[in-house]
């Protein structure tokens, strides 16, 4: 096929030479023409159409036409509206197909006021619409839910002696069965039956396809009772998506009485089929069932060779819940019935066997790669370096990481927060940091980067690097979670600065996030750490304002911070209400929370809360 380039070459050695050559037939230069024509830019049309004009070549309606169907085709209708307006002066003969073609595109696109005045303009020109015409609007019109519209142009054709035919009535069917308006749907089959049409393959795919979708399959299923009783054989794509929506259901057995169906009547299912079926067995780790699947294809059961596509299906999901020794020689069955492993399968397949920690053997088949002329892309390095930091594999990640350079790779945030994690998780902060400017100075860090590095900042004490990283992360757009406040909160409650905890609570705020429990446990614990009672009272207020819930956790914490004897009692009046309910259902106030500090075992308490 010829590429842009090499179309517009032979435009560009047309005009340099056309003046010295003997041109050829006006047919010929059509197809010249048209080879040169960039869609997307109508005027690539002039330079050639001027050139024949030139030479004595007859304005050619076939040119336009063919034109404006390359463009319309191309879904560059905006330009093949440019292209008809541009010539629109009389210089070439506009025909009922040039209309044709401008109002299919047009009503294709939904845009039905010009299509419509597309079509009043044909009629002031005394060209007569065809079925073409009128299917093309009936169509776009039922399209978009307009049915008045739609039955307006019907009663017009057979006011004008136009039978509607299996286009006109198919178009009216897909717009009613869109909307689900099924009454209608028969009603206009009906029709068809009266008219002598019957409806083909296509409409009745069309038709099952959008009963699948309402999850109307009994519906749907006798439809496709009834195609066969008209005479009319469902092909592979109409089983495919009766199978397709079952299976999206989690029908499974509805979905093998479609294949015993195809069977039954004649029709081969393709690999598109089967490997649909695999796919579905395999999400729901049914592997017995999809693996038989599999040896019935091998074994040339259903007369297709299973591809590329099914084998990963079956390698991905045995992946997924550790199956290796299985997928592995899935992978050898692959390469002994002669079809090529590609990139994917070796992702699938080292990702796995990372996972199950098998180091080595996941490293052989990220050398086979190259060895079998594939090269790794970005995916095949972040699936190891992930694999290996939770190994604790750190020198090989790095190492990893230096070899995507090697091919050309550009590392980004998703391959170093692993990196920068297990360091943090290994108490080696300062590498993480390092790590970090090393990934600031080729890309610019993530959400998750910025969360890593500040939750092992924290941990490593370094509050006043958290403290930057944070703003830092703010000043770059990102907007920390609710997870990320919560730990900057704890940490500094947990130390003793409560005004720093309380001014992130403020900033979390004003950020959109509203505080969890966790983050007012956390609070509660800094108040009572500094003996603090009245601003933890004054946030139990601001708690019950919020209807904030309260959990196991924090009612413990409450019991530990308001422990008071029994001289200090007047202090109860000062709590609120909780009022929202809490786990199964339960209420409690502040009041009887701090009643239960009169209970001898703690662990009551926390079986009172539950």
């Amino acid at each position: 096929m010829a590429t842009p380039i090499i179309k517009s070459s032979l435009g560009n050695l047309f005009l340099s030479t056309a003046p010295k050559l003997t041109l050829p037939r006006s047919t010929s230069l059509s197809a010249l023409l048209l080879s040169s024509l960039q869609p997307h830019n109508p005027k690539s049309f002039y330079p050639f159409f001027a050139l024949a004009l030139k030479h004595g070549f007859p304005p050619n309606t076939q040119l336009l036409n063919s034109t404006l169907n390359y463009m319309c085709k191309s879904r560059c209708v905006d330009q093949a509206v440019s292209l008809f307006r541009e010539l629109d002066h009389g210089l070439i003969p506009f025909d009922v197909i040039t209309y044709t073609l401008l109002i299919n595109g047009l009503s294709k696109k939904g845009r039905m006021d010009e299509a419509m005045g597309s079509f009043h303009e044909l009629k002031r020109r005394g060209l007569s619409a065809d079925a073409y015409v009128y299917s093309s609007l009936i169509s776009g019109f039922s399209d978009m839910g307009l049915f008045d519209k739609a039955r307006e142009l019907l009663d017009e054709m057979s006011q004008v002696g136009i039978e509607p035919n299996l286009i006109t009535l198919s178009g009216l069917i897909n717009g009613f069965a869109k909307f689900g308006r099924w009454s209608e749907v028969r009603k206009v089959l009906d029709e068809m039956s009266v008219r002598g049409i019957s409806p083909d393959a296509i409409t009745y795919t069309s038709l099952i396809d959008g009963l699948c979708k309402e999850g109307k399959f009994k519906e749907a299923t006798k439809l496709l009772s009834l195609m066969v009783e008209r005479g009319e054989k469902p092909n592979t794509v109409t089983y495919n998506v009766l199978m397709n929506q079952l299976l999206k259901e989690g029908s499974i057995d509805e979905a093998y009485e479609v294949l015993e169906n195809m069977e039954v009547n004649g029709v081969k299912p393709d690999v598109a089929t089967l490997n649909t079926l695999i796919v579905r067995l395999s999400d729901l780790l049914k592997f017995d069932e999809a693996l038989k699947m599999l040896e019935k294809m091998l074994d040339g059961k259903y007369g297709v060779e299973p591809d590329v596509r099914t084998f990963n299906s079956l390698i991905h999901g045995l992946c997924k819940v550790g199956r290796m020794s299985q997928a592995l020689d899935i992978q050898k069955t692959m390469k002994k019935r002669g079809c090529v492993c590609n990139l994917i399968t070796y992702n699938l397949l080292i990702g796995g066997l990372l996972r199950i920690h098998k180091k080595h053997k996941a490293m052989r088949l990220f050398e086979e790669i190259t060895e079998c002329g594939l090269q790794p892309d970005s995916c095949t390095f972040s699936i190891m370096i992930n694999g290996l930091c939770k190994m604790m594999q750190i020198d090989s990640a790095e190492e990893l990481l230096n070899q995507m350079r090697e091919y050309g790779l550009k590392p980004g945030p998703f391959d170093f927060s692993p990196l920068i994690k297990t360091l943090c998780d290994l108490n080696l902060f300062d590498r993480a940091m390092d790590l970090f400017h090393e990934l600031e100075k080729t890309a610019v860090p993530d959400v998750t980067s910025f969360n890593t590095l500040i939750y092992g900042a924290l941990k490593a004490g370094k509050f006043e690097t958290a403290q930057a990283l944070l703003k830092e992360m703010l000043h770059k757009g990102f907007s920390p979670d609710l997870k990320m406040y919560s730990s900057v909160i704890s940490f500094y409650s947990r130390k003793g600065d409560i005004d720093e905890a309380r001014r992130v609570l403020g900033q979390m705020v004003a950020n959109g996030i509203s505080p969890d429990v966790a983050v007012y446990d956390s609070l509660i614990k800094g108040y009572n750490l500094l003996g603090r009672r009245e601003e933890i009272i004054q946030l139990l207020h601001e708690m019950a304002s919020k209807n904030v819930a309260l959990d196991p956790r924090l009612v413990l914490t409450v019991l530990d911070s308001l422990g008071i004897d029994g001289d200090e009692k007047g202090f109860l009046r000062d709590l609120p209400d909780f009022t929202k309910k809490v786990l199964k259902g339960k209420e409690f106030t502040c009041k009887e929370l701090v009643e239960m500090l009169s209970k001898s075992d703690r662990s009551l308490e926390f079986q009172a809360v539950r």
